[in-house]
């Protein structure tokens, strides 16, 4: 296997965690609108949309950054590598349970808090509100992609190592 076969993998990796940190702010975002006016809806959706398109682009060039980041150094690695999809399926299901390990606690916690702040008949401060349901949203987001990666792992890593050898 290549240097830059592996820096793809981590890269791709990397976009994916992006991309879903930009999901937990699109769906607070949208979940807050109704609390907001709709005149600088631009400058409220701009940073969530930005967070999704970086993580696509960086998807898609993560190929060709592989091989400027291997360089002259792109060379074929000796020690015994497991095959593409092993990796792809490894780095899923790892992804997946760092996402679920490090969400699981806080998701519980989170969602405890919001249901104390909805049964408060208003006495929280709406920014109080505001901070909890984006902490609610974060945690379910994360602990759902997590469970994804883990679920879907192998099926992924089978599409992208099937896409990756018709290249």
């Amino acid at each position: 296997m290549l240097v830059s076969t592996m820096v793809l993998i981590l890269l791709r990796l990397f976009c994916i965690h992006w991309f879903l940190e930009g999901l937990v702010i699109l769906a607070t975002d949208i979940f807050l609108l109704p609390h907001h006016s709709t005149e600088n809806l631009g400058m409220r959706m701009g940073p969530a949309i930005v967070m999704l398109a970086v993580p696509v682009v960086g998807w898609l060039a993560a190929p060709k950054l592989g091989r400027l980041i291997a360089g002259k150094y792109d060379v074929q690695i000796s020690l015994p590598v497991p095959p593409l999809r092993d990796l792809y399926a490894f780095g899923f299901v790892f992804l997946g349970l760092y996402f679920a390990i490090q969400s699981l606690g806080e998701a519980i916690l989170r969602f405890y808090y919001a249901l104390v702040a909805a049964a408060s008949h208003g006495d929280f401060d709406p920014i109080i509100r505001q901070q909890a349901s984006y902490d609610v949203m974060r945690a379910l987001i994360t602990l759902a992609g997590g469970v994804l990666c883990i679920v879907f792992g192998k099926r992924w890593a089978a599409k992208l190592a099937d896409s990756k050898a018709e290249t």
